[in-house]
Formats: structure tokens, C-alpha cells, sequence
């Protein structure tokens, strides 16, 4: 430190003088080059009063020229529009007319006229000044050779050198007495402070004569204390919430920017079947890629994750990666969380519904059969035996319908597949859905405008069938007579699929919004008896967009329609 306070000082001083002697030079040869000029005006002043304009001009010029300037200029005389009448030059005859000139023309206007500038006459580089004579009719020119203003330098290189040296040595003897008496007690108390880091003696300092050194002393003794008692409370504070952590039915990690497990707890060591402490990289404690790939999107994405994990004896944790924003040390945090009987539930529910469905298939054919007999000898009349047929019929086809959504529902939530994944031209599956919705549609009298492009996806087309039907089944069914459907397929930007499906229809209010994707949930209990339908049509909507990996968003308005928008 002493070598840098040191060197500082040095710079500082050289730089400050190095500044005012430039600023000294400047100033000094400014001044004597003005000096110059008035000298010279002076000089003109003199001669102004000593010619006789009525006698020869040239001749006296001549006479004066050792009298002006120990005889090194040159003298110039010309009448009021530049004309030359004599000079010391000798060459009156060749002399052109000498308005032009910078310092003649100056003169003429204002009286007086300086200027700089290398003469053709004499090849060397001149200062001139010019007036204008007493009597208003000349212009009088005295010209001296100019080097430059660095013709001063060499007068003021040996004062100012001389100058230099004895302020450098001084200031180097200065600075080296502040540096040492800065750097010394700052040495002391750095020394006394490296006493906090061994924790094994107490901080004693001394007195000093800079009262800012002393300030810094007293507050490096309250700093000490503060240090002392904050890591004190910092232990207590670690050990309780290690001993909340460890105490915790669910797993804990804290990981920071580099992958490294911060912090870990029991329950999480158990569920990833590690036995490893805190300090390694996440890889070494789990070979779930899932979990890697999760931390390294909230550690680079900012992106949360969750997803389910089996771990060892059989269980399952429901495992949330959360990004943790800011500059501190941790980057991520894992929350693993038995949810292994709430998933054994789950599986049991869609089993239930699974098997339930299936059974209802019997009793379906049995009315099937029934109306069969119904239509045939049984003593009724006749209307009254149609009427029953046909609600028999009716009753068993939403039997049916109810039955194989339970199935799609159930398929989709145990991610089985439909069937083998093909070429499906989507334009090709909407045209033979609005085929089988026509009588509806004429019926309604309801304009479909039909933007599907010309997409083909690789995938189930069970799947993307149904996702269409219900969809555009929906905006006829809950649409009004001479309403209007369009149907919008896509591709974004990203290459995403883009289907919109909207009406003009009845809208859904901002509570139901929130409940439309529900099983059995229907928005018009009474309209939808007439319309017929199952109540799981948007219900398998999002269960077909959950298993293809895609979002879904609804916009509707009471009274003006409803927009669904899938993105896949």
C-alpha cells in the first residue's frame, strides 16, 4: 500500500506540474507574442509622425529602416486602395496591388491590421502590422521575421527545467514521508484485524495523531463486537434450521449456479437413495435425468418443473424444481414430496372408471334388444312403439357416447396409447367432421368459414379426431340460429400447431370459465338436453392437449361467442 500511496503522491505532483508549466508557457509566450504586435504599432505609430507624404516616401522609408527595429523589418507604404508607393524592398515597379492582404484590408476597415504569414516577396515567414497613416490617405506596413511561438521555448527550457528538478526532488522527499506516515498506522490496524479471522485474541490498538484513523479504530471495535455476536446467532439460527430441515416428511435441496447441492435433508436422501452429505454435484446424488435437466432449466431458463419420480421401496415423489432469482449463492430448490398413496388412488379412481364403463356395455345391448322386440310383436300401438324405439335407441346411444368418452378420459390420463402413430391431414379430418355435422349446421343455418391450411402432423389420429369433433361439435351445438363458425388452423413462428375454433353463440360467463373443463360440468344444464351430449367433451379437449404436450386457452363473452385456441 505505502508503494501505491507512494506512487499516487509522485504522479499527482508531476502531473500538477507538468500541467502548470505547460499553463506558464502558454501564458508567457502569448504574452510576449502580443507584446510583438504592439511593439510593432508602436513602431508604425513612430513612423506615422516622422514622414512627410508631400516629399519622396520611398526615400525616407529607406532612412528609417535602421532607426525601425534595429533594421531587421521591412517597410511598407500604399495609399488608401492598396496601391504601393514605396518599400524597403526595393521593388516598387513589380509590387502588385496590395488590398488583398490580409493585415492592408483589416487596416483600411478598422484602422489597425495583424497577421501571420509567409512572404513571397522575401521567402521567409513575417508578422505584419499595419495602420493607417494621419492623414487618411496611406496605409503604413512594418513587417519582422516570425519563427514561431517556439522561439520562446528555449529562453524558458533552463528556468523551467531548473524549476522542475528542485520541486521534483523536494516532492519526491514529501511524498515519501506522507506515504510513510499514511501507511504505517493503516498497517497496524490491518494487522490487528487479521486477529478477528484467527478468533483467538482481542483486538488492541493504539493511539494515533490523525484523528480519522482514530475514527476508523473505534468503529473497527463496535464492527468486531457486531461480527462476534452476528455469528453467534447465525450457528443458532444454522442449527435450528437444520434440525427443522432434517425433521421434515419432505425432501429439501438447495443447489446453486453450478449444479453443487448446498443443502440437503433426511427425507431427501432417502427419497433419491443416496447417502452422499452436502457438497457434491446433483448428479452424484440421483440418476433421475429429469432432475438434472429440471435444475439446469431453473438455473439457466429461470424455468420451474415438476413432474413425479420413483424412488427406491416402491413410492412415488412428486419432485418441484423452483428457479430462485436474485445474487445470492442458491440458484435452485427441489422439493420431493410422497405423493405415493394419492397416485395409488388416482390409478384406482381410472381403474374404477375403466371397469365401470365396460360394464355398462351389457346392459346397452340388452336395450338394444328390447326395442328390437319392442318393434315387433309386443301389443302396442304402433306410434306408441315407435316412440319408445326411438327413445330407447336415443337413451342407449348416450349411453354408448358417455361410454366411450369415459374410455378416451381414461385412456388419456393413464397416457396409453390410441393406436399407431400415422400422416393425418388435418384439413382432410375438419372437411369429414363438417360433413357429419351438416344437418346441424343447415339446420342452424350457420356459415362455417374454414381457414385450415394444408397441415399434416405425425400422431394419433383418434386423438386429434376427437380433439377437433368436440371442439367444432361444441361451437354448433351451443352456437345461435345464423351465427357464424370459424375454424383456424395453423403454424406459428415456432412451427407450433395453432387450431382456433370460434362461434357467435351464447358465451360463457367468467365463473364457468373457470369450471368448463370439468367432468360432467355443463355451463346450460337446460340447453344441453336439447342439444344432447355428455358433458366430457372439453373435458377430453384437455386431456388430448395435456397428453400431446400442447396449452389451451379460452375466450368467450356472455351473449357473443366463445373462442378456444389450442396450441400443440
Amino acid at each position: 500500500m505505502r508503494k501505491a500511496v507512494f506512487r499516487s503522491l509522485i504522479i499527482s505532483i508531476v502531473v500538477t506540474l507538468g500541467v502548470s508549466m505547460i499553463i506558464f508557457s502558454y501564458c508567457f509566450i502569448n504574452f510576449t507574442v502580443k507584446e510583438t504586435e504592439q511593439e510593432l504599432l508602436r513602431s508604425l505609430s513612430v513612423m506615422d509622425y516622422s514622414l512627410d507624404y508631400e516629399e519622396d516616401i520611398q526615400e525616407q522609408v529607406q532612412a528609417l529602416l535602421p532607426a525601425v527595429l534595429d533594421g531587421k523589418g521591412r517597410i511598407t507604404v500604399t495609399d488608401i486602395t492598396g496601391q504601393v508607393e514605396a518599400d524597403t524592398s526595393g521593388k516598387i515597379d513589380l509590387a502588385e496591388n496590395h488590398m488583398n492582404r490580409e493585415e492592408i484590408s483589416e487596416a483600411a476597415e478598422t484602422g489597425t491590421g495583424l497577421a501571420i504569414r509567409r512572404s513571397s516577396t522575401l521567402q521567409t515567414e513575417l508578422m505584419y502590422a499595419a495602420v493607417v497613416s494621419k492623414d487618411g490617405e496611406h496605409i503604413l506596413r512594418l513587417a519582422v521575421p516570425y519563427n514561431g511561438r517556439t522561439i520562446f521555448v528555449g529562453t524558458l527550457f533552463a528556468v523551467l527545467f531548473i524549476g522542475a528538478a528542485v520541486s521534483g526532488i523536494a516532492a519526491y522527499i514529501l511524498a515519501r514521508r506522507l506515504a510513510f506516515g499514511i501507511t504505517k498506522p493503516l498497517s497496524e490496524i490491518s494487522d490487528e484485524l487479521l486477529k478477528v479471522k484467527r478468533g483467538d485474541e482481542k483486538l488492541d490498538f493504539k493511539d494515533y495523531k490523525y484523528e480519522e484513523i482514530n475514527n476508523i479504530i473505534c468503529a473497527a471495535d463496535r464492527m468486531s463486537e457486531r461480527v462476534e455476536k452476528t455469528i453467534l446467532g447465525l450457528q443458532a439460527e444454522k442449527n435450528k434450521v437444520e434440525y427443522i430441515l432434517d425433521n421434515m416428511s419432505d425432501g429439501i435441496i438447495f443447489i446453486d449456479g453450478k449444479g453443487k447441492v448446498i443443502n440437503i435433508n433426511k427425507a431427501a436422501l432417502e427419497m433419491l437413495g443416496s447417502n452422499l452429505s452436502a457438497g457434491e454435484n446433483i448428479v452424484m446424488y440421483t440418476s433421475e435425468v429429469n432432475i438434472w435437466e429440471g435444475v439446469e432449466k431453473a438455473d439457466e431458463k429461470g424455468q420451474d418443473s415438476v413432474f413425479d419420480m420413483k424412488c427406491p421401496g416402491n413410492r412415488t415423489a412428486l419432485v418441484h424444481i423452483k428457479s430462485i432469482a436474485g445474487d445470492g449463492e442458491v440458484s435452485a430448490s427441489v422439493l420431493l414430496t410422497d405423493v405415493t398413496t394419492l397416485r395409488e388412488s388416482e390409478k384406482m379412481r381410472q381403474e374404477f372408471f375403466s371397469n365401470a364403463s365396460h360394464e355398462l356395455k351389457t346392459p346397452l345391448t340388452s336395450i338394444r334388444g328390447y326395442s328390437e322386440l319392442l318393434s315387433g310383436d309386443m301389443n302396442f300401438s304402433d306410434e306408441q312403439k315407435k316412440g319408445f324405439v326411438e327413445r330407447i335407441n336415443k337413451e342407449a346411444e348416450n349411453m354408448a357416447s358417455l361410454i366411450n368418452d369415459i374410455l378416451m378420459i381414461s385412456r388419456l390420463e393413464n397416457g396409453d396409447r390410441c393406436e399407431e402413430k400415422t400422416d393425418i391431414k388435418l384439413n382432410a379430418v375438419v372437411r369429414e367432421i363438417l360433413e357429419t355435422e351438416a344437418p346441424a349446421v343447415a339446420k342452424n343455418n350457420l356459415p362455417v368459414i374454414n381457414k385450415c391450411q394444408n397441415i399434416t402432423v405425425k400422431g394419433e389420429y383418434r386423438y386429434y379426431y376427437e380433439l377437433l369433433l368436440n371442439l367444432i361439435d361444441n361451437a354448433v351445438k351451443y352456437n345461435k340460429p345464423g351465427g357464424e363458425i370459424i375454424i383456424d388452423v395453423f403454424r406459428d413462428k415456432k412451427q407450433r400447431l395453432n387450431i382456433s375454433v370460434a362461434d357467435t353463440g351464447i358465451g360463457i360467463s367468467a365463473y364457468d370459465k373457470q369450471r368448463v373443463f370439468e367432468r360432467f360440468y355443463r355451463v346450460d344444464k337446460g340447453r344441453n338436453k336439447k342439444v344432447g351430449g355428455t358433458g366430457l367433451g372439453l373435458a377430453i379437449v384437455k386431456h388430448i392437449v395435456g397428453f400431446l404436450g400442447g396449452e389451451i386457452k379460452i375466450e368467450s363473452e356472455v351473449g357473443k361467442g366463445t373462442t378456444i385456441k389450442v396450441k400443440i
